[in-house]
């Protein structure tokens, strides 16, 4: 008998926080109230994290493809392999993609998506600025690659990612991923089929975050570093290591179950001009 894919399937990507991601394995086969067994799919870029990986609790693990990092370009090139192969692999009817060091703390927000979603016949769920947003880096609009759901079937039938002619490294040498993400949408559905279903207007960030004219607040909340939280969906993204215990676990999360590695900075470091190695990666993006 052929078996049952879920409803529900989580396709998480890194480089080598793989105790972010045991962390999220752990969330949702122990925190969630429901959807326990939603299919599980990881990529990963560093060949040294895979057997790490394998042996926790997931359904499937696709290795990355080994892009040196020589520029900005190949750098975003490999986060997109990395998303991309995360996402084709996840077997279930519908997938949320987001990076090892975020964590959705209920399916139950999830799954109200979901229903919207088959409700009003949508086929990608997405937050960010928009497809309407431009920058220099948001060539194409802004799609956050965190927290944006699929309905796989017709991911397949448009084959999003499998047939754009686009060459990536020309693109990421102007265009982020959020950018691409846009794009490949644009060129896949038309705009009714898309559920755009928040701007981040209603996330906290840092309060150092840089003043954004894009919100009516002048906040940036669109700020992914050092956290950025959406705690109306449980929505968190925690790019500061040392924050991740104390946010998860306000948040009901069983210290237990949070694999981070503690390392609170008691002291200041020897180079205060240093960038932490959360913001630096965010900057190269």
């Amino acid at each position: 008998m052929k078996q049952k894919i879920p409803k529900l399937g989580v396709a998480l990507s890194l480089y080598d926080k793989v105790d972010c991601l045991e962390t999220n394995v752990n969330i949702i086969r122990n925190h969630w109230k429901t959807n326990n067994d939603a299919f599980i799919s990881v990529c990963c870029n560093d060949p040294n994290s895979l057997e790490k990986i394998e042996k926790l609790d997931i359904q499937k693990l696709t290795p990355g493809d080994e892009i040196p990092i020589h520029t900005k370009a190949h750098r975003r090139s490999r986060i997109f392999d990395c998303i991309t192969k995360s996402i084709m692999a996840c077997k279930s009817d519908f997938i949320i993609h987001y990076h090892s060091d975020a964590y959705a703390l209920s399916a139950k927000d999830i799954m109200k998506i979901i229903d919207q979603m088959e409700n009003e016949e949508k086929h990608v769920a997405f937050r960010g600025r928009g497809l309407s947003y431009r920058t220099d880096k948001c060539v194409n609009g802004d799609v956050d690659d965190h927290f944006i759901i699929f309905r796989r079937s017709e991911m397949m039938a448009r084959n999003i990612f499998g047939g754009k002619e686009t060459n990536k490294l020309e693109y990421f040498s102007v265009g982020n991923p959020e950018s691409l993400l846009s794009l490949f949408l644009q060129l896949s559905f038309d705009e009714n089929e898309l559920l755009f279903y928040s701007d981040m207007r209603e996330n906290s960030v840092d309060p150092a975050a840089s003043a954004d004219n894009f919100y009516s607040d002048g906040i940036m909340h669109r700020a992914m570093n050092p956290y950025n939280i959406d705690d109306t969906r449980g929505f968190v993204h925690i790019g500061d290591m040392t924050l991740v215990h104390d946010f998860l676990s306000e948040r009901g999360v069983s210290k237990e179950l949070i694999k981070v590695k503690e390392h609170k900075q008691e002291h200041p470091p020897e180079n205060l001009n240093s960038t932490p190695d959360y913001l630096q990666e965010w900057l190269n993006e």
